[in-house]
């Protein structure tokens, strides 16, 4: 299913000139079906951090990075976009930045990288309404 932006005039934050370019949520891009591509691989995990960065962390020492920058996850310290912090979450950037720093590694954070909660998406259509401030 397709979900199309319709906003009300009264609570549009964008000029009336602005004709939406994307309609498609990032979950709804067009992907391969299922069995095309010859070695049957999917993007259900395109890199796992998570799981993996005491691995990646050590190639990064073994190349002879000295800083890596990397995105703190919205929806993984608030899942519902406020409220009630992922305490797991919050473990996991602690554990990968004491890593970093144990490496001789500097982490450099970027605090919001296009990851707007899919509740808040939900609940106030993204970024185009102002309740969203």
């Amino acid at each position: 299913m397709i979900r199309y932006l319709a906003l009300d005039e009264a609570d549009r934050m964008l000029d009336m000139g602005f004709e939406p370019q994307i309609k498609k949520t990032v979950d709804q891009m067009d992907m391969p079906p299922p069995g095309k591509l010859t070695d049957f691989s999917n993007a259900d995990v395109a890199v796992d951090q998570y799981h993996l960065f005491a691995e990646d962390i050590q190639l990064m020492k073994d190349m002879g990075m000295d800083a890596y920058r990397f995105s703190i996850a919205w929806s993984q310290i608030f899942p519902n976009g406020s409220g009630e912090i992922n305490q797991a979450g919050v473990d996991h950037y602690n554990n990968l930045i004491n890593a970093l720093l144990a490496k001789g590694i500097e982490p450099y954070v970027t605090l919001y990288h296009w990851d707007l909660p899919q509740a808040l998406v939900d609940k106030y259509n993204g970024w185009l309404y102002r309740q969203i401030m």
